[in-house]
Formats: C-alpha cells, structure tokens, sequence
C-alpha cells in the first residue's frame, strides 16, 4: 500500500491523535486512510508508545514527511491512556479526535464530527458509528458487521452518509475507537485518568461520566461510518482490561449500568 503524495496544511483548530504500538498491517491501513481522507484542515499527532516491531518506525518516518504530520515516540511504553494525553498535551488548543491506530476513515469522516459537535453548545463529544464497536455499530449492535457484496468500504460508508436521519442521538458515553473531544470540555474536566485506567478500556467511559455531572453531552455521529478491526495491539490481556476497567466506573458511577441498559 502508498500513501498518498499531499495533502491539505493544517490550521491547527482541530488535531487527530493517533497512539500506536505495532500491528503493523494495521497502522499502513489506518495511516492510509487518514492522510487520504483527511481533507479538511488538521493536524495529525502520530504517537509510537515504544512499539517492538521496527516497520513501524519506517512507517512513521514517511508520514513524518507531510506538513501537518507530527510524530512523537516514547522513550518507553507508557500505555494508552498516558499515550493519549501526552498526545492532547501536544495538541495545545486544538479540539482533538481519539482515533484507535486499527480504525480505518472514510470520506469526509471529520467534517462530520464537527458539524455533530457543533450542532450544540453543550456537547463534549461525538463518536462515530463503526462495524465493529459495540453499541454505536450498525446495522447490527455488536461487532460483526460484514459489508454487502460487491461493496468496498468507502462507497458503503458514502451511502450510509446519504441515507442518514442525521439524528445525532445522545448517548451516555463515547467510544474512544472514533471520538471528537471539544477543548472547553477538556479544558473544563481535565485529562483522562492515566492512573486509574493505565492500558486503556475504560477511560473515555469514565472521563465521559465525569463530563455529563457537569452537564455536558456526548452524541453518535450517525452520518459517519469508520471501519475497526478491534483491539489487537492488546491481544489476549482484553478482556480482563474490560473487566478492570467496568469495576471501576462501576463503583465511581452508581448510575453508570443503569443509564447504558437504557440505551437501545
């Protein structure tokens, strides 16, 4: 695979943050589509958490070569959630997006974010719909979502787009795979909790929690469809990450299973 030979400057309003730690076929796809589709302005926080195999490297120093590409590497693995605020520190004022290294956009996957963002005042995040994400997947909830023959994955998303109610429900928390943060929120609530939630799973339910006690909302953009392929940077230690991180919102959030049992 290439990536493409150019794209737009960034006028830093808005940064995509990009943590990595190897799944190299992966990080080329992801890498791929962002520079690719990524056509309205923004800058690109490319951040290697001490990744093992050496392609990533070679990978991050070819994407080092775009304007508004800023690559950033670890002296030593700090984990996700420590990844991704070093990534918002880098991102000064900007609003910023979360986007997972195994997620693949499409296109005009970021206007999309930030017209649902921008459609209320108080709205802190939008999260877009995916394949494989859980409860902001479609058509099914879940995570198998194969696409219709003879359909790659850019003409479905652009025929999700079309067919939209562009309804941007409200949801009670987002999902990191895919998450446009605005900067008052941040700014407002802090960082994510890198002690609590130190690999990951968990952290934007309970910096979402956190927000929504202080008024704020969190919505799917249900116009923008990104592809996922779920978790394999951490392979088997999944699971008990997701069972770590659930007691812990559970207990700080009493309402926290109520409210996501609501949701349909």
């Amino acid at each position: 695979r290439h990536f493409p030979h150019s794209i737009h400057d960034s006028t830093k309003q808005v940064s995509v943050i990009v943590p990595i730690y190897n799944a190299v076929d992966d990080v080329v796809a992801c890498l791929s589509r962002l520079i690719s589709y990524t056509t309205k302005p923004a800058r690109l926080i490319l951040i290697d958490d001490a990744s093992t195999d050496p392609k990533i490297s070679e990978i991050l120093s070819r994407c080092a070569l775009f304007t508004n590409v800023q690559v950033f590497r670890n002296e030593r693995n700090l984990g996700y959630t420590k990844t991704i605020n070093v990534g918002i520190g880098h991102a000064g004022t900007d609003d910023v997006v979360l986007l997972n290294s195994d997620a693949r956009v499409t296109p005009r996957w970021l206007e999309g974010l930030r017209s649902a963002v921008a459609s209320d005042a108080r709205i802190g995040t939008a999260t877009a719909m995916s394949d494989r994400a859980g409860a902001f997947s479609a058509p099914s909830m879940g995570n198998d979502n194969p696409l219709p023959e003879n359909c790659d994955e850019e003409g479905y998303a652009k025929a999700f787009r079309r067919n939209s109610a562009a309804l941007f429900p409200e949801v009670t928390t987002g999902n990191g795979f895919c998450m446009y943060i605005r900067r008052k929120l941040i700014d407002e609530i802090g960082l994510f909790d890198e002690e609590a939630f130190p690999r990951g799973y968990g952290e934007e339910n309970d910096f979402c929690m956190r927000a929504a006690r202080r008024g704020w909302m969190h919505v799917i953009d249900d116009r923008t469809y990104v592809f996922h392929e779920r978790s394999k940077s951490f392979g088997t230690e999944r699971i008990e990450l997701i069972q770590q991180g659930r007691e812990v919102v559970d207990r700080r959030y009493p309402e926290y299973a109520k409210l996501i049992s609501s949701f349909k």
